[in-house]
């Protein structure tokens, strides 16, 4: 087993889950997700953090828990922190699917 952010993950190996998510990504990604994406998408296939809207600095930028830094001084720190959204991360960098933002846009129009 693997620990990871305050819970254990059922894998041998932190490669063992990046064959997993791999394996099954294609699959993953059809699920409906909407704006958001799975853990492992932000593990391997991520490519910068979420942007820090406001709030104090983290003591490191490059370890990252789904796009948002993980390491803080306190508890108090990270509580004050506000990065953007999953969906404004994935629409700023261009990487909705097709038909996606629609779909978004279509259900926040009904409320």
């Amino acid at each position: 087993m693997v620990y990871k952010a305050d819970e254990w993950i059922p894998f041998l190996s932190s490669e063992a889950m990046e064959k997993a998510w791999k394996q099954h990504q294609k699959e993953l990604m059809t699920m409906p997700f909407r704006g958001i994406r799975p853990w492992a998408w932000w593990e391997y296939e991520s490519f910068e953090p979420k942007k820090q809207i406001s709030g104090p600095a983290p003591l490191a930028e490059n370890y990252l828990d789904r796009g948002e830094p993980a390491l803080w001084q306190n508890k108090q720190d990270a509580d004050l922190a506000v990065f953007e959204a999953e969906y404004e991360y994935l629409k700023r960098l261009n990487l909705l699917l097709p038909g996606e933002a629609e779909e978004i846009e279509n259900d926040r129009s009904k409320n």
